[in-house]
């Protein structure tokens, strides 16, 4: 049985591609994460995972959990890789100006206007970039 570390607890971890959730550093760094003070987690359950070059990168989980004041419920997380943006102002002729990308965007159908970002590979370290 696949399992995580949460407040010094061993959490299942069942569903499809448990073995790879329960190893990822996108998982592990959400349960750091999580409050022992306001949530006590019984179960965690992966739903789907999108993987890039064999990680994680985007990770759907249902989480059965224990509140103090609520009690037992299960709620449903949606996980994703850490991202950077890069905001470049340009400075030409004493006016500044803001350096945006035009991309499509399938949800909604268009084009947007947005700043330069991308998702980082769980190797790199979000603050050092």
């Amino acid at each position: 049985m696949n399992t995580i570390t949460h407040n010094n607890q061993n959490v299942p971890v069942t569903g499809n591609m448990a073995e790879l959730a329960a190893s990822s550093t996108l998982l592990k760094n959400w349960i750091q994460n999580v409050s022992p003070e306001f949530y006590s987690i019984a179960n965690i359950e992966v739903q789907s995972m999108d993987v890039f070059h064999d990680k994680p990168h985007f990770l759907k989980i249902k989480v059965s959990v224990i509140q103090p004041i609520i009690g037992a419920h299960d709620v449903v997380v949606f996980l994703r890789g850490d991202a950077v943006v890069l905001l470049a102002v340009i400075i030409f002729e004493n006016k500044k100006y803001v350096l945006l990308v035009n991309q499509t965007r399938l949800p909604i159908g268009t084009m947007l206007h947005e700043f330069v970002a991308g998702m980082l590979d769980g190797e790199v370290d979000a603050r050092k970039v």
